[in-house]
């Protein structure tokens, strides 16, 4: 999860934003039949007049505080409607990282698993150019880099 601040007030225990927005990148989903498979989603959360609360509920190291949202006047979900390129594959465990003063998100690595696999009849299939790259990979450890341009919204792989 990368996440973009908009305009930050420091308050007394916490802090006051007008916004923040989150992007999501793949994970696992949970499917009608209750397998989980990983996704290759990519999903922005925008938070508005966001209250965050300095808290010690940091269960690996009760020292170090964390923050926690106590209030926010509007939350919205929304699928990002990628416009082209080569989409990552569907993954989970990976890492993600807004670079490049926002404009790219960099995804390197991660897993897929056995539980999901792309054939004809998937209505998720890959292109034939994402085919020919990926070559029937699964259950297996990803070590490529991939580029999200927010401003064009495609897809770039580095790696």
């Amino acid at each position: 999860m990368s996440t973009i601040f908009g305009k930050t007030e420091k308050l007394r225990n916490g802090y006051k934003m007008d916004f923040f927005t989150n992007y999501v990148f793949g994970g696992l989903i949970q499917e009608d039949d209750g397998r989980f498979v990983p996704t290759n989603d990519l999903v922005e959360v925008v938070a508005k007049n966001v209250l965050l609360d300095r808290s010690q509920t940091d269960v690996e190291n009760p020292i170090k505080p964390s923050f926690t949202i106590t209030n926010a006047d509007e939350v919205t979900i929304s699928l990002v409607q990628e416009r082209g390129g080569i989409k990552p594959l569907p993954r989970r465990d990976h890492q993600a990282l807004l670079i490049t003063n926002n404009q790219y998100l960099l995804i390197y690595g991660g897993k897929n698993d056995n539980s999901f696999s792309y054939t004809n009849s998937d209505p998720v299939s890959p292109s034939h150019t994402e085919a020919a790259i990926y070559n029937d990979v699964t259950n297996s450890s990803l070590d490529d880099i991939m580029l999200f341009k927010f401003e064009t919204l495609e897809w770039t792989a580095v790696a």
